[in-house]
């Protein structure tokens, strides 16, 4: 118990989760080991790390160029509102 108790605080991400997994392997042992195997083990394989690498990377790179383009537009605004006021 020791030894899955360590194992879900330090792969869980989410406090309440390993808090939740380590209730449930101390209230039903067996049943709770079985299903923290099958179902709460995070398995992330290499590919999708690196999809989601790859995702983040277009992301920011799409994110930066908006706030690019909005920063150009954010000069332009106070122009046409002061036209607007005369």
């Amino acid at each position: 118990m020791i030894v899955m108790t360590l194992r879900v605080v330090s792969v869980q991400r989410n406090i309440g989760v390993s808090i939740a997994w380590v209730a449930v392997l101390y209230t039903l042992p067996v049943f709770g080991f079985v299903a923290y195997i099958l179902l709460g083990e995070p398995m992330i394989g290499r590919r999708y790390r690196e999809r989601v690498d790859q995702a983040s990377i277009l992301m920011n790179d799409m994110a930066r160029r908006e706030h690019l383009i909005f920063d150009k537009g954010q000069d332009l605004l106070p122009a046409t509102t002061a036209v607007l006021a005369k």
